[in-house]
């Protein structure tokens, strides 16, 4: 952030990568989602 003539390459591909990650979360979010509540879910049987 400290250079004013950054190249516009580098921000494209760093929009492209954000891009790419966010395609990945929708996709696998939702797994990731189940995945924490059932283990909220083996938590709250364990230590109760």
């Amino acid at each position: 952030m400290a250079h004013d003539h950054t190249p516009v390459e580098i921000d494209h591909s760093q929009i492209e990568r954000a891009e790419q990650g966010w395609e990945a979360f929708t996709k696998y979010g939702k797994w990731f989602v189940l995945h924490v509540i059932a283990l909220l879910i083996l938590m709250a049987i364990f230590l109760t």
